[in-house]
């Protein structure tokens, strides 16, 4: 079971996931604690639980032909784009701090 505790568009709360996309096994979660795929999942697991309208596709900005690409997008700039201002998911002794 996965503990997490949000403050999603203002309202604090807590859920429990019994499941994560992607992943078969709680062995599977552990082993990608420290993650960033990890930490986007919780957040997209946990979105479509509080509301499935929002579509959490990552917006992706064209540039310049050849030009930089950028950094990648953060867990946690993906969150706060999201609606999250807290998003902290505790598996078993293991504590991802996607927001805090």
């Amino acid at each position: 079971m996965i503990k997490v505790n949000y403050v999603f568009k203002g309202k604090l709360g807590e859920i429990e996931l019994g499941h994560l996309t992607s992943f078969e096994s709680k062995e599977d979660v552990l082993e990608s604690v420290g993650t960033s795929t990890l930490e986007h999942i919780i957040t997209e697991d946990v979105l479509k639980i509080l509301n499935s309208e929002i579509d959490p596709t990552p917006v992706l900005v064209a540039r310049e032909r050849g030009g930089d690409r950028g950094e990648p997008i953060s867990p946690q700039s993906e969150a706060e784009r999201l609606g999250f201002s807290k998003l902290v998911a505790t598996i078993d002794d293991s504590k991802v701090v996607i927001i805090e």
